[in-house]
């Protein structure tokens, strides 16, 4: 059988999975609506709690984690069939010395840490 469909059609090539996890501030926003503009699946977990509409409205799938919840976020992840990932947007490290916010994975992360700066636990991760 002979499809109508155009060689060129987006339809014929898998959509590509793009997962963000986004901080506080106007830049999860910004990168949202262009990861939308160019028409890819975008799966958002928010790590605030703060009213989201903006992001979720643009988001084919939205979560709301607390950072400290590492393996869920890493199996939601796993499960939405993610496959690149950005991580924008301020996210204050308060919660590294709140060890009852934090999940055993994220334990595990910071416990393996020498130093606990920015850089550092972002490379860990």
């Amino acid at each position: 059988m002979i499809s109508n469909k155009s060689i060129d059609s987006q339809d014929d090539y898998p959509t590509i999975k793009i997962g963000l996890i986004a901080g506080s501030g106007e830049l999860p926003l910004i990168l949202a609506n262009q990861i939308k503009k160019e028409k890819l699946e975008l799966i958002i977990i928010s790590l605030i709690k703060d009213d989201r509409k903006g992001l979720q409205s643009i988001a084919d799938k939205f979560y709301v984690f607390d950072l400290g919840q590492v393996q869920t976020i890493m199996d939601t992840l796993i499960l939405e069939g993610v496959q690149q990932l950005f991580m924008i947007g301020k996210v204050g490290k308060e919660i590294i010395f709140d060890r009852a916010r934090l999940d055993s994975k994220a334990r595990a992360i910071l416990a393996r840490l020498n130093d606990k700066d920015d850089n550092a636990i972002m490379k860990a991760i």
